[in-house]
């Protein structure tokens, strides 16, 4: 049985999954209308605080269709993507075609990300991890760190609790009445951010309050032990 058969009998997650073409992509990923706007202003916060330059590789974790390494890419040697919905590979392969220096790779479960060790300078997840149950999220931070260089810098999105009580209550609702028709939605406080990134050997450099999120530069300064216990132990259950 495949990846991605085993994740669709995990309803919640056909959400992602079952894509039909690029403009359901579109809306899945950005539920406004208005899809440059709100990439113009992910790519620009990138740029700031990531600040990549013309030899580096670059991973994104949750690269959709590709919206933010299409011109990402302009400013890096390479950047890759990775995504637990082939269909969103599928649709990112297209969005992206001719530009030489993207690449895609599907994750083969939804907590890993099959790259070797130290393999990049920098790495971002935007509007990503808010969808995943906390457990997961954190330890998809800890592969962030383990595929990161040291010294390598990582921007991490996440939706701000106090800043978002009544989306917070009307995701419940909402969650409540359609099911899995919706996708899920998990919010942080500042004192869960510190807690987690602590256990992933990054390093805050600074918490960003931006709108109704937190955008987290963080560095990476060690591979704890306790990370890889915990990475070898899950990629065990995942080859069983």
């Amino acid at each position: 049985m495949t990846f991605q058969t085993k994740m669709k009998q995990n309803t919640e997650l056909n959400y992602w999954l079952n894509i039909r073409d690029e403009t359901d992509a579109k809306a899945r990923v950005i539920s406004d209308k208005d899809f440059d706007t709100p990439t113009t202003k992910h790519v620009d916060i990138i740029l700031k605080n990531l600040r990549p330059e013309k030899t580096d590789a670059i991973l994104e974790l949750g690269c959709g269709i590709g919206r933010l390494m299409k011109p990402l890419s302009q400013h890096c040697d390479k950047i890759v993507g990775v995504d637990i919905s082939d269909a969103m590979i599928g649709i990112a392969s297209k969005y992206c075609y001719g530009v030489q220096n993207v690449f895609f790779k599907p994750m083969e479960t939804d907590h890993t990300i099959l790259m070797q060790n130290d393999g990049f300078d920098k790495a971002y997840s935007i509007i990503v991890l808010q969808h995943i149950e906390k457990y997961k999220a954190t330890r998809l931070l800890m592969e962030l760190c383990r595929i990161l260089k040291l010294g390598g810098k990582v921007l991490v999105q996440y939706p701000n609790l106090l800043k978002c009580k009544k989306g917070y209550t009307n995701d419940i609702v909402a969650k409540l009445q359609m099911g899995d028709l919706i996708p899920r939605m998990e919010y942080y406080t500042k004192e869960e951010i510190e807690f987690v990134f602590d256990i992933a050997g990054l390093k805050i450099l600074e918490v960003m309050d931006i709108d109704t999120d937190f955008y987290v530069l963080a560095q990476k300064v060690e591979q704890k032990k306790f990370v890889e216990t915990v990475i070898i132990a899950s990629t065990k259950l995942v080859n069983e």
